[in-house]
């Protein structure tokens, strides 16, 4: 290595030969480059609640639902990788019992082998959301994150982003892009976490149109003691389930209206204050040993998400709804509203007086039991289908899809 430069208190770029000035330029002009003067035209997007027909087998959508390819099991690709090189993952994107796994919402390693602390690694986007609205798919894109290093036992760090969209010199596919941009923007100042990196790949185009805005999120989170790390699958028969958060009539680019064959809908919205705060309560009920195994709630919603838990498990649940306000049980259950997670609870009562005085709304649902997913309302069975079909449906889905 050698010397070649040093720092000066000018905002100048000076270059010498042989002691002859051959380059002097103003470091903002060099630095600064060209400012596009894009055209933008924001699309206007009614969103309008609409009011369905309750479904005839309800068992029936949620087994498409597990079988979707974004939903479905990906051990086909991660099994082909080696995700515990040097020994240093803590918990792994498929996690479970001896035989069964779960997929879990990030993944921990511990990157140095004489301390406990671990890194927490997570992603998120759902292309879907942001093609029905650009800013709140991106606001949720960085609810989830948030959320996904929270279930584990993480404290969110920083972000880095792959912000991928059509071409910008197209009016509205800008207006995709800046609508994106804002949603990230508004979801991330209250959070006071950063984007460390990132990179935008434009003009992603072809004959049959657009991809949709789709701004991949990237998440690191610290947890001081990986040995304190919380899996999303049941871990004992008999736990009490909770639901955290709460449930809005937010279908707008669900997967739910996308089986059933409709679109529109409202797109769930996000409270950076409510993250914060819901996450604090959560993450200290972890700390304290209350919650054993934790899930959180996006695509295909709590039906999904509690499936998912028993399937790195030899446990079903048993899930009693109560009477809802302007929704439906089904409706319920497949809502992809944020800030939520799915909860398995020891100790009911140390559970209940934390997130009483923190203020942040739960409701228990339901008991880690039995063999199947059993969703009840007022003695109507909702879902109720053996896990082991279930697991079935989840795990083969993309392995018959790819022969």
């Amino acid at each position: 290595a050698a010397i070649i430069g040093e720092t000066i208190s000018e905002k100048r770029v000076l270059v010498y030969y042989e002691g002859e000035k051959i380059f002097d330029m103003d470091s903002e002009f060099l630095t600064g480059g060209p400012v596009y003067a894009r055209d933008v035209k924001l699309v206007k997007r009614d969103q309008k609640d609409i009011q369905t027909q309750a479904p005839k087998d309800t068992n029936n959508i949620l087994i498409k639902m597990l079988s979707d390819p974004n939903i479905a099991s990906k051990d086909w690709v991660i099994l082909q990788y080696d995700h515990t090189v040097r020994g240093s993952t803590s918990l792994t994107p498929l996690y479970g019992d001896v035989v069964n796994f779960s997929p879990q919402d990030s993944a921990i390693i511990k990157p140095v082998e004489e301390l406990n602390k671990g890194l927490v690694i997570s992603t998120a986007v759902n292309p879907f959301l942001l093609e029905y609205d650009p800013y709140w798919g991106a606001a949720s894109a960085i609810d989830e994150i948030y959320r996904n290093i929270v279930a584990v036992g993480g404290r969110p760090h920083s972000l880095a982003d792959c912000l991928n969209f059509g071409n910008p010199e197209k009016p509205e596919r800008f207006g995709d892009f800046y609508q994106a941009v804002m949603g990230l923007n508004f979801a991330t100042k209250d959070l006071k976490i950063s984007f460390s990196s990132g990179n935008v790949s434009l003009y992603n185009e072809s004959m049959i149109g657009s991809c949709p805005p789709t701004p991949t999120i990237v998440g690191i989170g610290i947890i001081d003691d990986v040995e304190k790390k919380v899996s999303s699958n049941f871990k004992k028969e008999g736990n009490t389930i909770y639901l955290i958060g709460k449930t809005e009539r937010e279908f707008g680019g669900s997967l739910y209206y996308r089986i059933i064959g409709l679109s529109g809908g409202i797109a769930p919205k996000m409270d950076p204050q409510n993250l914060i705060n819901y996450s604090n309560t959560l993450l200290s009920s972890m700390e304290k040993g209350i919650v054993t195994s934790c899930h959180d709630l996006s695509e295909g919603g709590l039906a999904v998400a509690i499936a998912e838990m028993a399937f790195g498990s030899d446990y079903g649940a048993v899930i009693e709804l109560p009477l809802l306000k302007n929704m439906r049980a089904d409706e319920f259950i497949f809502s992809e509203s944020n800030t939520r997670w799915v909860v398995e609870v020891k100790d009911e009562k140390e559970f209940e007086s934390l997130f009483n005085e923190k203020n942040v709304p739960f409701m228990k649902i339901g008991k880690v039991s039995g063999k199947k997913l059993e969703i009840r309302q007022n003695e109507s069975k909702i879902i109720d289908v053996p896990i082991e079909k279930l697991r079935e449906k989840w795990k083969n889905a993309i392995w018959e899809h790819m022969g």
